[in-house]
């Protein structure tokens, strides 16, 4: 059934993307088409190299208006999509990840004890607020609906080098934790 496929997500700043080679590829992609169509089966790789692949469910109903829709900001919206969401990771070294609170009761796959876990893997505030924005996406369109929205090239060009450079650290960063939480 549609409403049950999962989602696949490689992140737009993954370091296993290959840009160049998808740019002479003979249908190109680059980081503008990638974010708006979301396609994984566009994506080439550098040689010897996974990307970290999010594998997701769509939220029901009931979570869209349990949890989803109580969150007070855009950020807490896309984190709890993504706690309710993902039921799967793939890490570039081949191990998966599945949340163990995919079975207790409630909308929440995985708790902020996950995160902090996850966080230690490499996944990143950057990384719940693209994938759980994308799963929000998925979740409330209609049942085979794809994207009908096109934002303007620009908009998405714009967006796509923020989200690379939110990825990256600065050199003023070198030493510190990506937490935000230095000296807590």
């Amino acid at each position: 059934m549609e409403h049950r496929k999962t989602i696949e997500v490689v992140r737009l700043y993954d370091q296993a993307i290959d840009w160049r080679a998808m740019k002479a590829a003979p249908e190109p992609c680059d980081e503008v088409r990638y974010a708006v169509d979301r396609d994984v089966s566009r994506l080439l790789y550098r040689p010897g190299t996974r990307p970290i692949v999010f594998r997701a469910k769509r939220l029901t109903r009931a979570a869209m208006l349990g949890l989803v829709a109580r969150a007070t900001t855009d950020d807490e919206r896309r984190v709890r999509a993504f706690q309710a969401g993902v039921v799967e990771i793939e890490f570039a070294d081949g191990n998966v990840w599945r949340p163990e609170g995919a079975a207790r009761a409630g909308y929440l796959a995985m708790d902020d004890g996950d995160l902090d876990a996850l966080e230690e893997r490499g996944i990143a505030w950057a990384d719940l607020i693209e994938v759980g924005a994308i799963i929000l996406t998925r979740s409330e369109l209609p049942f085979g609906c794809a994207a009908s929205y096109q934002a303007p090239r620009s908009s998405v060009a714009a967006w796509a080098a923020l989200s690379r450079r939110s990825a990256e650290p600065s050199p003023t960063d070198a030493g510190r934790s990506n937490t935000g939480s230095e000296g807590a």
